[in-house]
């Protein structure tokens, strides 16, 4: 798959620098994920009925980053925003890029993060849940929240944790 780094990527660290502010250019949208593990499984939101893009579908919390923001600050403040929980964000493990015809690619990093403080509550998402990475191969996923989950079980096969 292009843009991954192969399974046990999800724990290596990134040969990316992240301290700077994320590069903003017009070709393409960055947008942050976090993995966040939890007891029950993983996290996962599920979008707002009426978004414009991939209305009701399941993904990997997080969203845009800001002019200025490093990934890390807008994956926290996301996190902060949506789920009311103030988090640790990792460095970025993984990354993809969706090339739309209608619109800017979209340029997916993902961090791992864990909870600081606060317990999840649907506050800018319709819902969430904690699942089992195989319970989440039946849900409607946008297409990099997919692959990132292609990443996550092969990874898991392969005992990578």
């Amino acid at each position: 798959m292009s843009g991954d780094k192969g399974p046990g990527a999800v724990r290596r660290r990134s040969a990316v620098s992240t301290d700077l502010p994320a590069p903003m250019c017009s070709s393409a949208l960055l947008v942050v994920g976090a993995v966040l593990h939890g007891p029950q499984g993983i996290l996962l939101t599920r979008r707002m009925r009426d978004a414009v893009d991939f209305a009701d579908h399941w993904e990997f919390p997080g969203g845009k980053v800001e002019p200025g923001e490093t990934q890390e600050k807008a994956l926290a403040r996301e996190l902060l925003e949506e789920l009311g929980i103030v988090v640790a964000v990792g460095p970025e493990c993984w990354r993809g890029i969706d090339p739309r015809t209608n619109g800017p690619d979209i340029d997916f990093r993902v961090h791992p993060c864990h909870i600081l403080s606060g317990q999840p509550q649907p506050i800018e998402v319709a819902d969430f849940a904690w699942l089992p990475l195989r319970d989440m191969e039946g849900l409607p996923l946008p297409p990099l929240d997919r692959r990132l989950l292609m990443v996550l079980l092969d990874a898991d096969e392969a005992g990578v944790h």
